[in-house]
């Protein structure tokens, strides 16, 4: 009998030694939940894990989660390079470098007898992981520059992918896509209850009722299911902490991000027909609010997005480099990179940052990023 895509995905992951979880850029809560609860089991097992997130940062919600701050920005270096020449005739009596321009230079200096070139033998180890697992990524380029920065490593690695989009290209050796899971920590509660269930307990319940509170803002979204629900409560008697969850996520603004958020409210902008929210930064409302970039996130999710009427949500701000920065997040699947492709979007499918051209006044800004959504939606 053929295996079911849970029990592939199992198996994989059992065979894999070193192992290399990779989060969306921008990830949110739901991915970092469900990519931490995978990271304890696989520990548990004795692997060797890694997790990675491109431009990861820590958010004071962040604390709800044990591990957190072992998620990496960056890839970081794959493989080594190695150069080796024989010892066995020939002694090494000094080994140097230097660096001469944007050179490299070894120099080796025998005892007696010189190298020559055919002794000198140059190749890369393998790489450091033997595994990759996706969580929560659409496709590659939702993973950033963690995907941009080595290629020949996504395309040699097997992939594990884990994702709820309808959109999800299924790229990897294994797909498990579940189009019916509200958030991929419910997919991950599905596949470490299957074979593991007793390892869904206190830290790791908590991070994955994280997730799924997350993403449905506390149960709030149109796509909440009885699954949903149950599962909740499953982890909840496993030792999820529901309550500090839900303070972390929805009671811990400090007064600079509630003076931003007042001062994107005042110029907070609608589009029934199209269901569209926008609002625009001047770098002095920052300066005013004595609020941070890193703060603007919340805008999106859980002040623009909070009404069920909108389906995408859009800021735009001056920033520090005196350049206008976008950030576009969609509640109901719009294509968020097409949107903002002219701008060299990075992010995830449910939310991209972009830049404009230097010297666009933010007024500018505005009428284009509108006209490229509204021509978008036509399309």
């Amino acid at each position: 009998m053929a295996l079911t895509n849970h029990e592939q995905f199992l198996e994989a992951a059992g065979r894999g030694q070193k192992i290399l979880i990779a989060l969306p850029h921008a990830a949110g809560i739901d991915e970092i939940g469900a990519g931490l609860s995978l990271a304890a089991h696989l520990k548990s097992m004795g692997k060797s894990v890694d997790i990675v997130s491109d431009g990861y940062s820590a958010k004071a919600e962040h604390k709800l989660f044990s591990g957190a701050d072992a998620i990496r920005p960056t890839l970081g270096a794959l493989q080594h390079f190695v150069i080796s020449v024989p010892v066995q005739n020939i002694k090494l009596e000094n080994i140097a470098y230097t660096i001469a321009g944007d050179e490299l230079r070894i120099m080796l200096t025998p005892q007696a007898e010189n190298w020559s070139a055919e002794h000198v033998r140059a190749e890369a180890t393998p790489y450091r992981y033997d595994l990759a697992i996706t969580v929560g990524a659409q496709d590659m380029d939702a993973l950033g520059a963690v995907y941009r920065s080595a290629p020949d490593f996504w395309r040699t690695v097997p992939i594990l992918n884990i994702d709820h989009s309808p959109a999800n290209e299924r790229f990897g050796a294994v797909n498990v896509v579940d189009m019916k899971a509200t958030a991929v920590s419910e997919i991950v509660y599905d596949l470490l209850r299957e074979k593991h269930p007793d390892s869904v307990q206190g830290t790791s319940a908590t991070a994955l009722l994280a997730g799924v509170i997350g993403k449905t803002r506390n149960f709030k979204t149109d796509n909440v299911s009885p699954k949903t629900l149950t599962i909740a409560a499953d982890l909840v008697t496993r030792g999820a902490e529901r309550e500090r969850i839900v303070g972390e996520l929805y009671r811990n603004k400090n007064i600079e991000t509630l003076r931003l958020w007042g001062r994107a409210l005042v110029r907070l902008r609608t589009d029934s027909e199209q269901k569209l929210a926008w609002t625009l930064l001047t770098r002095q409302d920052f300066v005013s609010a004595g609020a941070k970039e890193e703060e603007l996130t919340g805008i999106v999710e859980d002040l623009l997005g909070a009404s069920p009427d909108i389906a995408l949500s859009c800021v735009l701000y001056e920033g520090q480099d005196n350049i206008v920065h976008g950030i576009l997040h969609t509640h109901q699947g719009t294509d968020v990179f097409a949107i903002a492709n002219d701008w060299k979007p990075v992010g995830s499918p449910r939310q991209v940052l972009f830049s404009l051209p230097a010297g666009t006044a933010l007024v500018d800004a505005e009428r284009l990023v509108l006209e490229k959504i509204r021509k978008g939606e036509k399309e």
